[in-house]
C-alpha cells in the first residue's frame, strides 16, 4: 500500500510544469528518481499538481485537481526538500512557499 509516510524524501519542484506531461515525462525531469522518493510539481493554473513516486521497482503518479481554487506554489527557487508535514500543508492549501522563493531552503531532514 503506497502512502506518503513511506517516502524518504520528498521534492517540490517551483515554477510551473506542463501537466500534459505523464510518467515518463516527469520521470525524465526528476531525473530517474530513487526508490521511495517523491516529486512534486504544480502546473501553470495552479489548480492541478502531480505527484510522481518511485517505490519497488515501479512508479506511480498521483494527481490532485481542484474544482475551486488554487495551490499556493513557488514561482521562484530552487527544487526544495520537503517532509510530509509540510507536503500535506501544501496539498491542504497551506503556505510553505516564502522559505522556497526567498532561497531560504527547507530543513533537509529524511524522512522514516
Amino acid at each position: 500500500m503506497l502512502t506518503l509516510n513511506d517516502a524518504k524524501a520528498i521534492y517540490v519542484y517551483p515554477g510551473t510544469t506542463d501537466m500534459r506531461y505523464g510518467i515518463n515525462a516527469l520521470y525524465s525531469l526528476a531525473d530517474q528518481p530513487e526508490e521511495k522518493t517523491m516529486h512534486v510539481f504544480c502546473g501553470r493554473t495552479r489548480r492541478i499538481i502531480k505527484i510522481l513516486m518511485a517505490d519497488e521497482g515501479c512508479i506511480y503518479l498521483l494527481q490532485k485537481r481542484l474544482t475551486t481554487g488554487k495551490f499556493v506554489w513557488p514561482e521562484t527557487g530552487e527544487i526544495s526538500l520537503v517532509d510530509v508535514a509540510q507536503l500535506a500543508q501544501i496539498i491542504d492549501g497551506m503556505t510553505v512557499v516564502r522559505r522556497i522563493e526567498e532561497g531560504g531552503r527547507i530543513r533537509k531532514r529524511l524522512i522514516g
